[in-house]
Formats: structure tokens, sequence, C-alpha cells
């Protein structure tokens, strides 16, 4: 049997006397990200035989206060576009306003497989 623990008497613990660890501002790909802010920052991977420009989106979801960093990736090959979708709910969520910690979030990881719907990189 799980039972709580016996309760102290004298000072109780009040909101003035408790510190809440504050979130430090990261930076990923030269972009700095403040805490409590949501950021898509433009990775640039490389150029398509018609010299087109190719960059790879990074969501980067980071709270207000700290805690664990999870970093969920998609499309690690390019005929799996199932996560593409997942990534994009996610990162839709309203409660992530909340949350603790940060959440880094890349929906296509294989930008080359992905364009020629391949399962490894052409």
């Amino acid at each position: 049997m799980v039972s709580s623990p016996p309760r102290r008497k004298g000072n109780p613990v009040t909101a003035t006397s408790v510190k809440i660890a504050k979130q430090a501002t990261i930076t990923i790909a030269d972009t700095p990200v403040t805490p409590g802010s949501r950021v898509t920052i433009q990775i640039p991977v490389a150029r398509l035989y018609t010299h087109t420009k190719m960059t790879m989106p990074v969501h980067v979801i980071h709270g207000r206060r700290p805690g664990p960093v999870l970093f969920v990736s998609g499309t690690v090959h390019g005929d799996e576009i199932i996560g593409i979708e997942i990534i994009r709910r996610l990162i839709a969520l309203k409660k992530l306003d909340r949350l603790k910690g940060t959440l880094i979030a890349v929906p296509v990881v294989n930008v080359y497989a992905f364009i020629h719907n391949s399962r490894s990189s052409p």
C-alpha cells in the first residue's frame, strides 16, 4: 500500500519561497529560439540538378520552463510519408503552449528520397 508522506508542522511552502527555474535561449542553425516561442527554421540542405535550393524545415517549440528535449523525425525513408502528417498534427497541438522543455520536429529528414518517392536516397 502506498501512503502519502506525513505532514510537517512549521513554515508552509509559499509561492514566494519557491524559485521557478527559467529556460535558456537555444540556438539552432544560427537562429536563436527564445523560451515560450514556436519557430520554423529552414536549414539549407543542397541544390537540385536544376540549381533550385532545398531546405529542411525544423519546427521548434521551446517551452518557458526547463525540461527534457524531445526530437521527432519523419520520412527517413522517402516512401514512408505518414510521419509528415503525424508531425503536422503534433506541432499543431495547443497543449504544447504549456510545454516544459523543448520539442524539435523534422517532418522530412531525407529530402531527396521524399522528392523521388524512393525508399533510399537516389
